[in-house]
């Protein structure tokens, strides 16, 4: 067997195996949008994701394309193919998109919950030295879901 019939054969038999080990996924940080959505394509679209990777074909992948080309650091290479293969084999995901709660109109727009879990109003989302001030989907539908029409994305710079 040589190692590109290898290789698919581990991608079919991975991608086929459950995550019985892991509990919880391993959280990807530091990718932009862009990339994870060539991440998701790569996952979804492709019978051997990894088989791709091996034929350094990433033209249908732009933005991970121009990642791997700036990557000058070994370690860093084998990290994002070890995320690659995680997030493939559902070992691995991106975290969720965070938001700010802002009404419109009022002194204190922000929406943020303390330390003990009570929830207030600030004038700015960085108000708080600890407790939260983002939240993500599912946390604004629990609190009450008519606050998603003032959800405000939390770009990555801000978390």
């Amino acid at each position: 067997m040589g190692s590109e019939e290898f290789a698919e054969a581990w991608i079919f038999y991975s991608k086929k195996e459950e995550n019985k080990d892991m509990t919880e996924k391993r959280v990807l940080n530091g990718y932009s949008k862009d990339v994870q959505v060539d991440f998701k394509k790569l996952s979804e679209d492709y019978d051997f994701p990894l088989y791709e990777i091996m034929e350094d074909s990433f033209r249908h992948l732009p933005a991970l394309q121009n990642l791997i080309d700036v990557i000058q650091d070994e370690d860093d290479d084998k990290r994002l193919l070890q995320d690659i293969a995680d997030y493939i084999n559902g070992k691995a995901k991106f975290s969720e998109q965070k938001y700010y709660i802002k009404m419109p109109k009022v002194n204190y727009p922000y929406l943020i919950r303390d330390m003990g879990g009570k929830f207030d109003h600030a004038q700015s989302p960085d108000i708080l030295g600890s407790g939260e001030n983002s939240f993500t989907e599912q946390e604004i539908k629990a609190i009450d879901s008519r606050y998603m029409v003032f959800a405000v994305p939390v770009e990555a710079d801000d978390e």
